[in-house]
């Protein structure tokens, strides 16, 4: 097992792979988040950053980790996406594996 100082930075340490399976709609918010952020001007984060960055900024408070947890339980489609309209069929756009060119949606 690697070892690190504390004050090593984080996004240079090892990276170790989740291998975990999430439902396509919130597969497609975290595009739709990494797109937001290149809309304000930024360098487009890839997804697995943009989920680390999520994990970090999580709270280590079991009662907000518990009501997080019975909301996703509750929630449906249109709560994942970024721009799902009223009662209308979601269609969700195609994936392609791999990474994205920057700019590009």
């Amino acid at each position: 097992m690697p070892e690190y100082a504390p004050d090593d930075r984080l996004r240079e340490a090892h990276q170790a792979g989740l291998g975990q399976r999430i439902p396509e709609p919130l597969h497609t918010r975290v595009d739709q988040l990494c797109d937001l952020v290149y809309d304000t001007g930024r360098e487009r984060p890839g997804k697995a950053k943009m989920i680390a960055a999520l994990l970090l900024a999580a709270e280590p408070d079991v009662i907000a980790l518990t009501s997080a947890l019975d909301s996703y339980d509750r929630a449906r489609i249109r709560d994942a996406l970024l721009d799902a309209s009223d009662d209308a069929p979601v269609q969700l756009p195609a994936r392609r594996s791999g990474p994205r060119r920057p700019g590009k949606r």
